[in-house]
């Protein structure tokens, strides 16, 4: 079983505070045969030092390492500078500051070692944080695993998929096949996943889905986590990079013109929406909130039939609808059929950042909730969430985004009547913005 070597790469770059436990998780996985690949970028911390405490506990362990000390030259240049020196048979990417289930290799590597005909294997994730633990699907919807080319490249594009790298295992002579390496785009120090998945997607490898949490993604706190920041200039900024990487990664591909014009348009549409939910979440100010809902604006106008604009008072007013509006017609989805609820209609999570901003437009629709949940509520106006209350006939509005925990809690209760974020937001939009998109592939 565990014959084939699998070369983990892992890019470190000052995680002191958090590299040692990653250590200890490697050092307990069920897969014996592993050659660790370290890519120390640059750090002025001690985490050169922590990676040579470990490294005879890695020999000991009957790992092979490798270690690469460069200047520091950011984490794609990192990965790609790994990725070089592999000599696995199969290979995945680790961060530095996470943790992996001691299944992660033996599970993904063992299916790839028994079934030569699937290129490349994907799990699910938990996201830890101080008080929290949310349960991340790699595939919202399971199926989409067996899509390939740029269909699954545009699910990606639109977050429909785990946009982490880190979830996924691969052949080392898919990888290649693939180009990977040669087509990494390094100039912008950020943004790995696009490089390393997109040309993965377009090769049409089978993919083997587990569904099931094998790594471990430590979110901390933006103070202490150097890859996150509460400014919105800096927000904007890596945004605007990750479009840049995005772009330069499609223009790489082995696709035709039109593809590639509809992925860059797609890519484009969605991280500017995922800058203005961001943004708002932060609360910009409301010339930055305008700033980038004209950029949408422009860009909606750019692609959309110029019969069927979005109306630009509205799209101030509503600039989450907005975002949703954009994204559901992307996918060609302008409408959402819901059926009139025989039950209870019961919002969870209205407290959180979608729950207050959605509730004003529920009013009125068959969607309208009468009874509101969110564990931080007083009991009374919003109630603790009690599932064994439920019915058959209930139906259930989730308001919180990206988690699977809450959906399969509802599901053991027995009510199987669920409206996810995704349905609430497209279902809205096509209320408020009557748009159609008219050129599909041509975009």
């Amino acid at each position: 079983m565990t014959n084939s070597t699998v070369s983990i790469v892992v890019t470190c770059y000052n995680k002191e505070q958090f590299i040692s436990k990653t250590f200890e998780s490697i050092l307990l996985q069920e897969w014996d045969n592993i050659e660790l690949v370290l890519v120390n970028d640059g750090s002025t911390d001690s985490t050169r030092h922590i990676i040579s405490e470990f490294e005879p506990k890695f020999t000991k362990r009957g790992y092979r390492i490798i270690v690469i000390d460069q200047e520091n030259q950011g984490v794609a240049a990192a990965l790609r500078n790994g990725l070089m020196r592999i000599g696995g048979e199969f290979v995945c990417q680790v961060d530095a500051d996470d943790e992996l289930d001691r299944r992660y290799v033996s599970t993904m590597a063992g299916w790839l070692s028994k079934n030569p005909s699937y290129m490349w294997a994907a799990c699910d994730a938990l996201k830890v944080r101080e008080n929290s633990t949310v349960y991340l699907q790699t595939f919202q919807n399971p199926s989409d695993a067996e899509l390939d080319g740029c269909k699954l490249v545009e699910q990606y594009i639109l977050r429909r998929i785990n946009t982490y790298s880190w979830i996924y295992m691969i052949r080392t002579d898919y990888l290649k096949q693939c180009k990977v390496v040669e087509s990494f785009y390094t100039k912008i120090k950020s943004g790995q996943g696009p490089q390393f998945i997109f040309p993965l997607m377009i090769g049409g490898g089978k993919l083997k889905y587990f569904p099931i949490p094998l790594y471990k993604y430590n979110y901390f706190d933006p103070q202490t986590h150097i890859s996150h920041s509460n400014s919105f200039a800096m927000l904007k900024d890596r945004i605007e990079g990750k479009i840049k990487i995005f772009i330069e990664t499609i223009n790489n591909l082995p696709v035709s013109s039109n593809n590639k014009n509809r992925l860059n348009a797609l890519s484009r549409l969605r991280l500017y929406s995922q800058l203005l939910m961001s943004g708002l979440s932060k609360q910009m100010s409301m010339e930055e909130t305008s700033d980038v809902v004209n950029i949408l604006l422009e860009l909606a106008n750019e692609y959309f039939d110029s019969t069927h604009l979005l109306d630009k008072e509205m799209a101030h007013h509503n600039p989450m609808l907005l975002c949703a509006t954009i994204e559901s017609y992307t996918l060609g989805d302008n409408s959402q059929k819901i059926e009139i609820p025989k039950g209870r209609i019961i919002a969870w999570g209205v407290l959180g950042e979608y729950g207050t901003s959605l509730l004003p437009f529920l009013k009125g629709t068959i969607l309208e909730p009468n009874e509101l949940w969110d564990s931080a509520g007083d009991g009374m106006a919003v109630k603790k969430p009690n599932l064994d209350s439920l019915t058959a006939d209930d139906i259930v509005l989730v308001l919180i985004s990206r988690t699977k925990d809450i959906p399969d809690s509802i599901r053991a209760s027995g009510c199987n009547n669920i409206v996810t974020l995704d349905t609430i937001l497209t279902y809205l939009s096509s209320l408020i913005f009557p748009l159609k998109l008219s050129r599909g592939d041509e975009i």
